[in-house]
């Protein structure tokens, strides 16, 4: 787990005002504005919520839609930084909170806390997304634990997805139950930062586990789950992505395939890709193994499955 800058909330709350002057009228900007004067001359909690609160009528319906230049941006500030598929509602809150007067004390900190005591879903989802923003992020590990519990797929992605604090500050139990809980809700698993950089024999061991009882219990295996064994499991692991690269659902052998490739088995890759008979689907295969298969390969195969889906 690596330490990682955290820029001034100043300078962060700047970038998010200038992506939602892209997306929101001025008569929005205007009210953020004016709830930014506010929440830094020190508005208390019952004034922030509301003003959080309040964030969803000038935003419903709107996302952030950075450009990648302001995914550049966003990444210079904090390193791994995704705010790609934030909403212009979650930029809103996040901008608000980071605004708080004593954001790195006790002050700051307790406001933001009791704010998520009595927080809706989405403004769940707005704080799980800006802590890895917060100073002194370790502070805030119990709610990020707390939001990979959650049996609310937004929340966990808010929380798990696209985000460095998972990667940067999970211990192991916490992290191999973070990985196994978005296969549970049906997260996209590959979005998990730091997969490739913290696979474990025990992951696999537990990846395997699952995969016995999903098919045990006659229910298909979700993908995510396959970017979790990685080079590990040994002669179990190969076992089971044999009879993967078998089955009559091309895109459990597209997964096989990455799997694999993962486990950098280039016999077995190559026996499958020669032995596919959809001419199509071997093409595929070609494109998805062309150099290195991080677990962020696996997000081509949602789209692959409809391409590919049995008539």
């Amino acid at each position: 787990m690596s330490e990682a800058t955290i820029p001034a909330p100043g300078e962060l709350v700047d970038f998010l005002r200038a992506q939602l002057a892209a997306v929101l009228p001025a008569e929005a900007l205007a009210r953020l504005d004016s709830d930014l004067r506010e929440i830094r001359a020190g508005a208390g909690l019952d004034r922030f919520a509301q003003r959080a609160a309040a964030a969803a009528r000038f935003t419903r319906g709107v996302e952030l839609r950075p450009t990648a230049a302001g995914l550049a941006r966003a990444r210079s500030l904090r390193a791994h930084w995704n705010p790609e598929r934030w909403s212009a509602r979650d930029a809103w809150r996040a901008a608000l909170v980071l605004s708080l007067p004593d954001l790195g004390g006790a002050g700051g900190q307790a406001i933001f806390e009791a704010w998520l005591d009595s927080a809706d879903e989405g403004e769940w989802i707005a704080g799980m997304r800006c802590l890895c923003l917060l100073p002194g992020p370790e502070r805030f590990l119990s709610r990020a634990e707390e939001g990979c519990r959650s049996n609310m797929r937004s929340v966990f992605e808010a929380t798990a997805c696209d985000s460095p604090y998972p990667r940067e500050r999970f211990g192991e139990i916490a992290w191999k139950q973070a990985l196994l809980k978005s296969v549970f809700v049906g997260a996209p698993t590959w979005r998990i930062q730091g997969i490739d950089q913290r696979l474990s024999e025990d992951l696999a061991r537990m990846a395997l586990d699952y995969v016995e009882e999903r098919r045990s219990a006659g229910r298909d295996v979700p993908l995510g789950l396959w970017c979790l064994i990685g080079p590990y499991g040994g002669a179990r692991a190969a076992l089971v992505l044999d009879g993967l690269a078998r089955s009559e659902r091309p895109v459990e052998r597209l997964a096989a395939l990455l799997a694999l490739a993962r486990r950098a088995d280039g016999r077995a890759v190559a026996d499958l890709v020669s032995g596919e008979r959809d001419a199509a689907l071997r093409q595929a295969m070609v494109q998805l193994t062309h150099g290195p298969v991080p677990a962020e390969a696996f997000a081509a195969l949602p789209d692959l499955e409809r391409r590919f889906q049995p008539a």
